[in-house]
């Protein structure tokens, strides 16, 4: 399968799993979904965050259409830098989001501690550490464990 494709139907069922179980937390009224997310969308790794971007944009179409829901997706470009992710966490902070979703180990290495303390649920993609864990934080991707562990069994 195409890594787009799964990138796209990860990002598809995350937002389906976190309106479901979330809805009454992140929802306005007018049935708004409000959500903030800390991408690659410029520096080293802006080609990862333009396809996650484009894969939000679909997912957010698809999910409007099938839920008649509003999603508003607020987006802020950590540089591919961890102090520039910081920064962009504290701008989505201000907004009170529940939830924020962000891109990367090193990214969400630093923020992890951030969003524990503000209680904030970091929803992780790109995330293969298997460092990075926490209380706060849902992992919207493999770790190299696990993928290492299924290789070898698809291999036996």
């Amino acid at each position: 399968m195409n890594k787009i494709y799964l990138l796209i139907i990860t990002i598809i069922i995350i937002i389906a799993i976190i309106f479901t179980l979330n809805y009454n937390k992140i929802a306005k009224k007018n049935n708004e979904l409000n959500l903030g997310a800390i991408l690659f969308l410029s520096g080293n790794l802006s080609s990862l965050g333009q396809e996650t971007l484009n894969s939000f944009t679909i997912a957010k179409e698809e999910l409007e259409q099938k839920h008649n829901i509003k999603i508003n997706l607020d987006i802020e470009d950590n540089q591919s830098t961890t102090k520039q992710a910081i920064n962009a966490y504290n701008k989505l902070k201000l907004n009170n989001y529940p939830l924020i979703i962000s891109t990367g180990d090193a990214m969400n290495k630093a923020l992890l501690p951030i969003a524990t303390k503000d209680k904030t649920i970091l929803f992780t993609i790109l995330t293969g550490s298997n460092d990075t864990n926490g209380e706060w934080m849902l992992r919207g991707w493999f770790n190299s464990r696990q993928e290492g562990k299924t290789l070898a069994n698809y291999i036996d």
